[in-house]
């Protein structure tokens, strides 16, 4: 026999009311149990709720250890404990990035240090956006994995870093192409100029560089300052001898030469 609709309804609203009701309980025990433990058992209490990767009861287990704690020897090992919980936790990266920054501030020579910088550095970049939007937080990630690399050469993440800034540096390239290329489509040429100087002294790699450099000589050129463009064209020329814009680059200095 088909149970009715209304019944239907209110048997689902019992369950989730029991479930409410349950999971508000499991959570009062934690709390009263976490409460009533001393030092040694909550630092071991939050090292193995984050080692079976339970972050919520991981963050309660060390946040409750640094409120009644704070002068204890193990706090460092909460700090990190704490910024791991919210970092691994997956949506609290600004608040793992502040307990990651609080370690280096109160251990700066700690031998985990480095391990705080690029946790740190990680928080930025699985906060960085799409190239063509705001770089802030590529530009803190970059900040913070190079104090690994330049700092902590025999760091374990050392290799990981060096593989993030370039990564990082790339996301960066991209944006001041794409700046760049905006204003040359808007002919703001002085603008087109600077940011495809800075991409090119800042990011000497970069691929679309060949590109950069060929939109400078074409802004020089449209601005009517065919001195400054034709010594554009011709150092691209020898630059890059092998670009796609070398036949554009060569048709306007050629023009350029005879109009002289």
């Amino acid at each position: 026999m088909k149970i009715p609709i209304l019944k239907k309804y209110c048997f689902f609203f019992i369950c989730l009311l029991t479930t409410a009701a349950f999971s508000s309980g499991c959570v009062a025990l934690f709390e009263n149990k976490i409460d009533k433990m001393g030092p040694d058992e909550l630092i071991a209490e939050g090292k193995n709720l984050l080692k079976n990767k339970d972050y919520t009861r991981a963050e309660e287990a060390f946040r409750k250890f640094t409120e009644k704690y704070p002068n204890s020897k193990y706090m460092d090992t909460a700090t990190m404990g704490m910024g791991d919980a919210l970092f691994y936790h997956g949506e609290k990266y600004m608040e793992a990035d502040l307990q990651y920054l609080n370690f280096i501030e109160l251990y700066p020579v700690h031998p985990n240090v480095d391990r705080a910088y690029f946790y740190k550095g990680m928080c930025s970049y699985k906060q960085m956006e799409a190239y063509n939007r705001d770089q802030t937080n590529t530009m803190d990630a970059v900040k913070n994995f190079e104090v690994i690399v330049n700092e902590y050469p025999n760091s374990k993440y050392f290799k990981k870093a060096q593989e993030y800034v370039k990564e990082c540096k790339t996301h960066l390239a991209q944006n001041l192409f794409y700046i760049g290329k905006y204003y040359f489509k808007i002919a703001a040429h002085q603008s087109t100029i600077l940011r495809m100087t800075e991409l090119i002294e800042k990011y000497p790699d970069f691929k679309s560089n060949d590109e950069a450099f060929f939109l400078i000589g074409e802004s020089y050129y449209s601005e009517e300052n065919y001195e400054k463009a034709a010594k554009v064209f011709s150092d691209f020329i020898r630059k890059y001898p092998k670009s796609a814009f070398r036949a554009k680059a060569h048709k306007r200095l050629k023009y350029l030469k005879k109009d002289k």
